[in-house]
């Protein structure tokens, strides 16, 4: 009888311990995560105490066109409202603190996001493709915005950024790092036939003008040295670039998917490219001798001799251009601004467990080719699945072992009855 009352005492534990999931209405909800959406209203209304929406709670909706979070959601996670093509407004509780990768990725009627102070981080992809979009402004609580976080964005004309953000600046609506050393991003939407960057950056930050349709041209400053993983991806109208001899990195897929992408030329001989930096149909165009002519010539590319002379002339060019239409477009676009905003961009991995600003992020990336690693939805709290999956696991199994206890007793007690 012992042994009996000690296996429904395993059993009734385990189904308590256990975190159930529950259904309020459409909701599946386990603990304060909402874990799925079942529902086809067009407005929904997610129930107060949710804490967390779930990794793909909502994705791939066909109906919902607004949705409010309760002021008890803290976390978006990673592709919660990714694909939700008809979604055009989403009311953001004061409470939100992170944003997820691919959150509202593909989201092509979002038109207006209002992000909230006490906003902290926005990851990467997180409003990519979100084509609709026209404006986005930068909370001042904001302190990490991860790469290609609004990329692809077609409508995107401006980036703001509220006063008093410590990491981040608007530059004539392009966003910089604080610091000025960085290019974050650079809308899609803008106009401008030759996109400029600031004299006085180091860096073109991973995936920085990634599905930048309009651009034709680039003016790349002498103070560039290091030029990020898939930072002209997809910018099919860009022709010709000039690295100009202080750029000493070009890392992988730098200009993946530009088709349009006629010749780039590599001023510095020692420059370091990584693989798969250009599309096949590209001309490289260095000094002879130079790393870029020992890489045209191992993968198969159009190689052309750039004498000494006018490598040097050219980066005389590059920084007296840089510096002068620079110096037009130098204003500092930050300030308050009530407007709505909007976001959106590409996957690769996280090299880095804790979030850190875009500028100190290294975005070299070895993946094969940033649309199918951007597919994969990876969540940040892998760490955490694995133990709660552990946790389950063990509870399944003490299930299974209390009944296996109860039955055993059971059936002694069945055959002692048919004895007697």
């Amino acid at each position: 009888m012992k042994k009996l009352v000690l296996g429904c005492l395993i059993l009734l534990s385990c189904l308590l311990l256990s975190p159930a999931t529950v259904k309020a209405g459409d909701f599946e909800i386990s603990d304060t995560t909402l874990v799925k959406y079942n529902g086809t209203d067009s407005f929904v209304v997610i129930p107060d105490g949710v804490t967390v929406i779930g990794v793909n709670a909502f994705a791939k909706n066909t109906t919902m066109t607004e949705v409010s979070i309760p002021d008890s959601v803290t976390i978006i996670d990673a592709g919660a409202f990714e694909y939700c093509m008809r979604l055009k407004q989403v009311y953001f509780p004061r409470s939100l603190v992170e944003i997820r990768s691919l959150a509202f990725r593909g989201c092509e009627s979002l038109e207006t996001i209002d992000l909230p102070e006490g906003l902290g981080s926005i990851y990467d992809n997180s409003f990519r493709e979100c084509r609709a979009l026209k404006e986005v402004t930068v909370p001042a609580s904001v302190l990490f915005v991860e790469y290609g976080a609004f990329s692809h964005c077609d409508s995107l004309k401006t980036i703001k950024v509220r006063e008093g953000n410590a990491k981040f600046k608007s530059i004539d609506g392009v966003l910089y790092s604080a610091d000025e050393k960085t290019i974050v991003q650079y809308p899609a939407g803008k106009e401008d036939p030759v996109a400029v960057i600031r004299e006085g950056t180091r860096e073109i930050g991973r995936n920085a003008f990634a599905g930048c349709a309009l651009i034709e041209g680039v003016t790349i400053p002498t103070s560039v040295t290091s030029i990020r993983s898939y930072s002209f991806s997809y910018c099919t109208a860009l022709k010709e670039v000039v690295l100009p001899q202080s750029v000493t990195t070009v890392s992988n897929h730098v200009f993946t998917g530009d088709t349009a992408l006629e010749k780039v030329t590599i001023c510095n001989p020692a420059a370091t490219i990584s693989e798969e930096a250009f599309e096949w149909n590209t001309v490289v165009c260095a000094p002879a001798e130079s790393e870029a002519e020992k890489y045209a010539e191992k993968n198969g590319l159009t190689f052309e001799e750039l004498p000494a002379a006018s490598a040097t002339d050219t980066e005389g060019e590059d920084d007296s251009t840089g510096s002068q239409e620079s110096d037009a477009a130098g204003e500092t676009g930050s300030g308050e601004s009530d407007a709505p905003v909007s976001p959106s961009a590409p996957s690769d991995e996280e090299d880095s467990s804790e979030p850190v600003p875009v500028s100190e992020m290294d975005g070299d990336d070895t993946a094969g080719s940033e649309l199918s690693a951007e597919n994969e939805v990876i969540s940040k709290d892998s760490t955490v699945f694995n133990i709660a999956f552990f946790v389950l696991l063990l509870m399944a199994v003490c299930s299974l072992a209390g009944i296996a206890v109860i039955l055993g007793h059971l059936k002694k007690d069945y055959d002692k009855l048919k004895k007697h």
